[in-house]
């Protein structure tokens, strides 16, 4: 295999783990936003949504650049997702369970992009501008769920 390709490669892992990542954070979003009562969680969660959203468009375009389809996550892995969270948020207080849920995929997500910001030896500009974009996202929205912990 050609370098290039090699290179290629790179890049579609760290576009995909990035692709699916920001899906992972629009379903779950999605999931709970019809169960809170707190109008300023609600407007936070919102607003992290659409930059979510802003991103991917992003992701979609770097990938078409690339000439793939992104490879979106599993309908099983969407089903799974709810049904935790779900069971997660059947007792108690529903706000506190979501924002644990929230803090801990934001943890998860920033570990993983970092990791694979300290393992790529690309080039491409417009990648890694992206990726430190996505990652200093999730610390910002993690910041702004600090506040209801």
């Amino acid at each position: 295999m050609k370098e290039k390709d090699l290179k290629q490669i790179e890049e579609v892992k760290i576009l995909n783990k990035m692709h699916q990542g920001v899906q992972m954070g629009i379903v779950g979003i999605n999931h709970v936003l019809e169960r809170l009562e707190n109008v300023e969680l609600i407007k936070h969660l919102e607003s992290q949504q659409m930059e979510f959203e802003k991103i991917d468009d992003k992701i979609i375009h770097i990938c078409k650049k690339y000439g793939f389809d992104d490879d979106s996550i599993s309908k099983w892995k969407i089903i799974s997702s709810e049904i935790i969270t779900e069971v997660k948020i059947a007792f108690g207080d529903v706000e506190e369970k979501v924002i644990d849920m929230m803090v801990k995929g934001y943890h998860t997500g920033i570990t993983t992009m970092n990791q694979l910001k300290n393992e790529y030896k690309g080039t491409d500009e417009e990648l890694k501008s992206l990726l430190f974009e996505f990652i200093a996202l999730q610390e910002h929205n993690l910041d702004e769920l600090k506040i209801y912990l």
